[in-house]
């Protein structure tokens, strides 16, 4: 499925990005942007985007990629971690507006209430192995704004979990599912 794809790679090690990049120029059909801290030695690549350092937070660092993008196509965000996870969504999980793939810890973050339906998002920083997808990235954008028009926003900024917090806040379905083994069948 072709993808528009951002990936937080703000605490990644110059191996890892480099493993990044690899990966992401092996992709063409996805339109894939790394995002990194100003102050991150980059390489050379037209997939590396910067901000200024007057960014508020994860939030605004993909919206200002995603005023870009496609609007109608989906959105995977992951940290650099879960971007290198060989995972490929095949298609959606039913009735779900946002698939979030995670290891165990990121997962045990997220609250759910008696139905098992989540209410509350679990912390999705570059330092968490996660992978979202967002039906399309027009919703993303969409719930950003709100957000970010309300004022919603912790002392580091728009986070990503407020995004979510938003789409449950607004009757949207949010899948999350531990990413499979590497290896297993």
């Amino acid at each position: 499925m072709k993808t528009n794809t951002l990936v937080l790679t703000k605490y990644a090690t110059p191996a890892m990005l480099e493993a990044v990049l690899k990966r992401a120029v092996n992709r063409p059909d996805d339109t894939t942007f790394v995002i990194l801290k100003p102050t991150d030695e980059a390489p050379a690549s037209s997939h590396v985007v910067q901000h200024v350092s007057g960014m508020k937070g994860d939030v605004c660092d993909i919206l200002w990629e995603c005023a870009k993008l496609e609007q109608e196509l989906p959105l995977l965000v992951a940290s650099s971690r879960g971007y290198l996870y060989d995972f490929t969504l095949q298609a959606f999980p039913d009735g779900a507006s946002i698939a979030v793939f995670c290891d165990e810890p990121t997962a045990a973050g997220f609250k759910r209430d008696a139905s098992g339906d989540v209410i509350e998002s679990a912390a999705l920083t570059g330092r968490s192995l996660f992978r979202a997808y967002f039906r399309t990235t027009a919703a993303f954008t969409k719930l950003s704004q709100t957000i970010i028009l309300d004022g919603k926003k912790t002392a580091d900024g728009y986070e990503l979990r407020t995004v979510i917090n938003q789409a449950v806040l607004n009757g949207l379905k949010i899948s999350v599912e531990l990413l499979p083994e590497v290896g297993a069948a």
